[in-house]
């Protein structure tokens, strides 16, 4: 018993047979459509109604040299042809003089006037290069530099020299500073016989100590001012005024201790950035999202003179592997490592991307910039504190990696299927972009981009800034 064959579908016009989906090889089908399209085209030869209508075409269309008052296409081209000519007329070209009337021609009369207009304040404002005596802005510049460094100098000469007058505990009694004196007063004191010298006169020996003991005061003396406070007060004050700064910017331990008379710091840090995620294959789409920014503060905190801080700073999280048949979370960037200055702050690191399909393509999270999905069209990360976030993928847009989220510094670039460019990393606590897929198979040799390492700054006195690097 053979098998009947379903009733054949046509084409509604020409009832053209339309081969089966089912069956790739199908040219009986394809020769019939063949012969028919033949047919009909060859009775359209001697169909008069096709001519006529082809004729009529082309009285409509015209010819190239018809001129604008024709009624046909080429008269309409010709029309507006003339009308782009004459407004070339009023444009005219770069090369007009100033005295032409064209568009040209007035810009450069006006650029002139300008330039003529600005000579006389370039000359006030001067050059980078000028000296302190030249009457420019510049130089003024100059001018103040050399002022403010005449004076750091006799104020640096000054302190030195309060040091030596001033000495320090250890000075014996033979030594003219400060402290010698006062041991030598001392000395002097315990050797004297109560019972030869009346009470009172001890008691006014110890009272003029105790009197020079206060006027110099404490290593922790913080109170002073221009008119008030111990010589320690003083030099804590102007220790304190001049500031400084230590910049941390490699992944790692490392420490700082406070200086002498600072009881407030600004801390400006960054987390590790999040790793972008690597390609998995899960179906046929199999690129990855980016790994968002880590955390950014600038902020003070009160600490304690000569304490010190144990610093971390986190390092950026490690880009996902791709590959087909591996666990899915090994496809997942690493999270970035917080950056901690001991007890005073700690500063959280970016959350790494996934790797997925369209439907599931996870992305970064943050107080960082987030990183982009990768989800049908390909995401830019987020921005951040300065940083940018980096750019998703270019077309295609399905098959390429999202962009890793900014912080401080930018996020990392997603990776590119067409033209094979593989994620990039973030920097300064950005993201690590997401890797790009491919539509049968993953590239293993395409990675997400790393997380860029944290950093941490810290200020104090008049180096105190916004928190800009």
């Amino acid at each position: 018993m053979h098998e009947m064959k379903s009733e054949m579908a046509t084409t509604p016009n020409y009832q053209l047979n339309l081969p089966s989906l089912d069956d790739e090889a199908d040219i009986t089908k394809l020769n019939e459509n063949f012969e028919k399209i033949d047919k009909v085209l060859k009775q359209n030869e001697s169909d008069t109604t096709v001519t006529e209508k082809i004729e009529q075409i082309n009285t409509k269309i015209g010819e190239p040299t018809d001129d604008h008052t024709k009624q046909t296409v080429f008269g309409k081209i010709a029309g507006v042809l003339k009308k782009v000519i004459g407004i070339d007329d009023k444009v005219g070209t770069p090369s007009d003089s100033a005295t032409q009337q064209t568009v040209f021609g007035k810009i450069k009369g006006i650029a002139g006037d300008v330039s003529g207009g600005l000579k006389p304040m370039n000359d006030k404002i001067g050059e980078p290069t000028d000296p302190d005596t030249q009457q420019t802005v510049f130089g003024k510049i100059a001018d103040l530099k050399k002022l403010f460094l005449e004076k750091a100098t006799e104020i640096i000469s000054k302190i030195t020299g309060m040091d030596e007058k001033v000495g320090t505990a250890a000075d014996n009694n033979a030594q003219t500073s400060i402290f010698g004196r006062l041991k030598k007063v001392q000395e002097t004191a315990d050797t004297i016989n109560t019972n030869m010298v009346q009470q009172s006169t001890l008691n006014n020996v110890q009272s003029t100590i105790n009197t020079v003991n206060s006027k110099i005061g404490t290593t922790t003396d913080n109170n002073a001012s221009i008119t008030t406070g111990s010589v320690m007060g003083k030099l804590n004050m102007l220790f304190s005024a001049l500031g400084g700064e230590q910049k941390f910017m490699s992944a790692g331990n490392h420490s700082f201790t406070i200086p002498a008379g600072v009881r407030t710091i600004q801390v400006i840090a960054v987390g590790g950035g999040g790793g972008g995620g690597g390609a998995y294959r899960s179906g046929t789409e199999h690129k990855a999202s980016g790994g968002s920014g880590g955390c950014y503060i600038n902020q003070s905190f009160s600490v304690n003179e000569k304490q010190v801080l144990s610093i971390k700073i986190g390092r950026g999280g490690r880009g996902g592997t791709s590959g087909t048949g591996i666990s899915q979370s090994l496809s997942y960037g690493a999270d970035g490592e917080a950056t901690m200055i001991s007890n005073v702050v700690t500063v959280a690191g970016g959350k790494g991307g996934k790797g997925g399909t369209t439907s599931s393509a996870g992305h970064g999270s943050g107080t960082g910039g987030s990183g982009g999905s990768s989800s049908f069209s390909s995401q830019n990360g987020g921005t951040g504190f300065l940083g940018t976030g980096g750019k998703g993928g270019s077309s295609p847009a399905v098959y390429n990696g999202g962009g890793g989220g900014g912080s401080y510094g930018i996020g990392g670039d997603g990776g590119t299927f067409n033209s094979k460019i593989n994620a990039r990393n973030g920097v300064n606590g950005g993201g690590g972009g997401g890797a790009y897929g491919m539509q049968s198979r993953v590239d293993t040799s395409t990675q997400g981009g790393n997380g860029g390492d944290g950093f941490a700054i810290i200020r104090w006195g008049n180096a105190m800034t916004n928190g800009r690097a």
